[in-house]
């Protein structure tokens, strides 16, 4: 990972609106820049994870005190740690969510990454309130049953500065099985999040734009593990990105 390079490319220098859409022209930005993280044929995480570095670089000053919910493998974390963040993990590495367990495993790869073994709630007295400069989430806040998208995202302001970024990449089936699922679970995160809905508007921008980046056929084999096609049928899925502060 040539880290020069990404800081002369991104350090302050990325914008994100408050509300976007994965693309595949940062896509391709990324396969040329971030190739180490940005693969082909997998989930959403291929695009996802490369535009949080970007997103923070972009928008979050270097030195800064940042959260990750619900990190799985501290990929992001690393490469955010060696850029010069302070980066503490929420993570309780149980299997929930379809998360994985190998903390120790984890821990030993990842030394300078900090890991709290909890659910992140407002309510994790090892942490001071109001001091993490941004918090973030990849591929995490889609798992959250919708009834309690809002309390989740009132819950990081407790631990944010006041003018912090709250940024985040969610899957979003915007076709198919479980739509009105997600639908219902972006409401509520931009209720929590105290922000206009328009998120109406991009969604309705992302369904006719060339550029919409949508999780490839193979990418779905891949999620859906060794389930049977009839019970997990295809979808059309999107990151929807958000940065709010």
């Amino acid at each position: 990972m040539n880290y020069q390079k990404l800081l002369d490319l991104y350090k302050g220098n990325y914008a994100c609106k408050e509300v976007s859409y994965g693309t595949v022209r940062d896509f391709a930005d990324s396969r040329n820049n971030l190739p180490e993280m940005c693969g082909l044929n997998g989930d959403l995480k291929n695009i996802q994870r490369a535009w949080m570095v970007k997103a923070i670089l972009g928008n979050v000053p270097i030195g800064s005190n940042i959260m990750e919910i619900g990190a799985g493998e501290p990929i992001v974390a690393n490469i955010l740690t060696n850029l010069g963040y302070n980066v503490t993990i929420i993570d309780p590495y149980d299997g929930s969510g379809n998360g994985p367990t190998q903390f120790d495993e984890y821990k030993q790869k990842y030394p300078r990454v900090k890991i709290v073994r909890r659910y992140f709630d407002e309510n994790l007295p090892m942490l001071s309130k109001n001091s993490f400069d941004a918090i973030y989430s990849i591929s995490v806040l889609e798992h959250v049953p919708a009834e309690k998208a809002t309390q989740l995202a009132k819950a990081t302001k407790v631990f944010l500065k006041n003018g912090g970024n709250n940024i985040h990449a969610i899957d979003h089936v915007f076709m198919g099985e479980g739509k009105e699922f997600h639908e219902a679970q972006l409401d509520n995160y931009f209720k929590g999040f105290e922000i206009q809905e328009v998120y109406t508007v991009v969604l309705n921008k992302l369904k006719d734009d060339v550029e919409t980046y949508f999780m490839s056929a193979e990418g779905h084999l891949f999620w859906m593990g060794n389930t049977e096609y009839n019970n997990f049928p295809f979808r059309k899925v999107v990151s929807i990105n958000l940065n709010i502060s």
